[in-house]
């Protein structure tokens, strides 16, 4: 499945109407399950970002990346995906939302797009020079609360939940994508 630049223009806008709080920001999204598999299929364009993340993690010991740190980091990479988007299911099923599950995952999926993008262009521009670490440090930070803002929106939107289930939902996020970055870890010890 092609993800096109209309797609991305399209989510582009729906992001900006929803962090303005506009819930005609959904329109943008195909909530469909053409629209779902599509948002999914955005894990391949963003791979190579994935990956430059994941070697420069590891260039102070090269003699780690062999097949096991690929085929480890390749599955956390899949694993990370699907593993919230099958416990969200469940989860907004459990709160009797479930009829808005659709449109959230769409939208949580196109989401990572403009959060790798941003977090990218950190990351080049610290290792470009031109910026003191620490203060790429602290756009890091802000740049994470937004995200968390972002996230909080969003599922505000989408899912017309109360406060506490906004935050379970990220805190399920969170707990998921720590428990993924532990049992990698753990199987690269």
């Amino acid at each position: 499945m092609f993800i096109s630049w209309r797609d991305i223009i399209n989510a582009m806008k729906g992001f900006w109407r929803l962090i303005h709080l506009d819930p005609y920001g959904l329109v943008y999204f195909d909530s469909s399950f053409k629209g779902i598999k599509k948002s999914f299929f955005l894990a391949l364009p963003l791979l190579p970002l994935y990956i430059i993340f994941t070697f420069y993690q590891a260039k102070n010991d090269l003699e780690i990346i062999n097949i096991k740190f690929v085929t480890v980091y390749g599955l956390a990479y899949i694993i990370g995906w699907v593993a919230f988007p099958l416990f969200a299911y469940y989860l907004i099923r459990f709160m009797g939302h479930l009829a808005y599950y659709n449109s959230y995952i769409v939208v949580y999926n196109w989401f990572t797009l403009p959060q790798m993008v941003l977090f990218f262009l950190l990351f080049l521009l610290l290792q470009s020079g031109w910026v003191p670490e620490n203060f790429i440090g602290l756009l890091m930070a802000v740049l994470s609360i937004a995200s968390m803002v972002g996230l909080w929106i969003i599922t505000s939107i989408t899912l017309l939940l109360p406060g506490v289930g906004i935050f379970a939902l990220i805190l399920s996020d969170i707990i998921i994508e720590i428990v993924l970055d532990l049992s990698v870890k753990f199987l690269l010890a």
